[in-house]
């Protein structure tokens, strides 16, 4: 009989190894999206004269979309219809959001750094730290350890 047990943690773990893979995989995709969504944006418009934080704002609610998205759908298979779901996906990014809105200009207008870079390094540190989030927040169900389980 222990030995089923044994088995069936071993199962368990393994499918929390895929997730955090999955979403290791769509964090790399979707870093990826957001570090060339910027700098496309900022390279594109700024010469128009617009300012690179009304970018960032434009680049986020883009980025934010395409992440809930793949993170829905190819992470954490969530087969939740509602706009609920949403809201606590986005709250993690308008948290993420007013950091980055502090952070980015005093990078810029004090340490005189340039947006593209320091927009980056915020999108990887917001990166990192979303998986927590969105396993105990978003996506999380009462019957599954937010860490290891593959709802």
């Amino acid at each position: 009989m222990q030995l089923f047990f044994d088995l069936a943690d071993r199962v368990k773990t393994t499918l929390g190894r895929y997730r955090i893979f999955r979403f290791g995989v769509m964090g790399i995709v979707n870093t990826i999206f957001g570090i060339i969504a910027f700098p496309l944006l900022y390279y594109l418009l700024n010469p128009l004269g617009v300012n690179y934080v009304l970018i960032m704002t434009v680049s986020y609610i883009i980025c934010i979309l395409f992440s809930y998205m793949t993170n829905k759908s190819i992470v954490f298979k969530s087969k939740s219809r509602g706009f609920m779901e949403f809201l606590r996906f986005a709250s993690y990014y308008l948290i993420a959001y007013v950091v980055n809105l502090i952070t980015l200009p005093f990078c810029v207008e004090v340490l005189h750094w340039s947006p593209v870079w320091v927009q980056t390094g915020m999108i990887v540190a917001i990166t990192a730290n979303s998986y927590l989030w969105h396993s105990l927040v978003t996506f999380s169900t009462r019957k599954s350890h937010p860490l290891v389980s593959d709802t």
